[in-house]
């Protein structure tokens, strides 16, 4: 691995660090699983031809986060996850699980999405980003994604039917 990578690498997650662990956390509900996914992350950069080859390194990375989690939420699935109430809104411990579950099965069924449909979602759900930019950062127009992502929208909502929420 030649050291202009090893500097690319170091680079972004200087630059991109916090953002890339902060997404792997809210996909794995796990600060310890977002430690370990984010090292395997730099690993996995550092030795892939594409990385070196990206015009848009910081791109790339997203993606191969959003990627990495999902392939660990796969391997997990039959793992439970425990979800603390992040407002501290519900003293119910029924409430808190219940919570969990659905959003258990909300990951879940953003798992089932194409990888596509699961990064438009992800972007502009949990990261905030306006259309223009899911669009560019998926190589689609800001038009094309808002149409892709109502339609990973209105996969997302059957799925939770078919679990049981309304």
């Amino acid at each position: 691995m030649p050291d202009d990578s090893k500097t690319r690498v170091l680079s972004l997650l200087d630059q991109q660090g916090r953002r890339l662990f902060g997404l792997l956390a809210r996909l794995t509900l796990s600060q310890d699983a977002a430690e370990d996914l984010l090292q395997e992350l730099a690993l996995r950069l550092l030795a892939s031809t594409g990385f070196r080859a990206s015009e848009q390194p910081d791109r790339y990375a997203v993606r191969a986060a959003i990627n990495l989690a999902f392939e660990w939420r796969r391997k997990r699935r039959t793992c439970e996850l425990l979800v603390a109430d992040p407002a501290g809104l519900t003293a119910d411990p029924l409430q808190v699980l219940a919570n969990a579950e659905e959003l258990r099965d909300v990951l879940s069924a953003l798992d089932d999405l194409s990888a596509v449909k699961r990064q438009i979602v992800v972007l502009r759900y949990l990261e905030g980003q306006a259309f223009d930019e899911v669009g560019a950062a998926v190589g689609k127009t800001a038009h094309q994604a808002r149409a892709l992502c109502g339609r990973a929208l209105l996969a997302l909502r059957r799925a939770m039917i078919d679990r049981g929420h309304t």
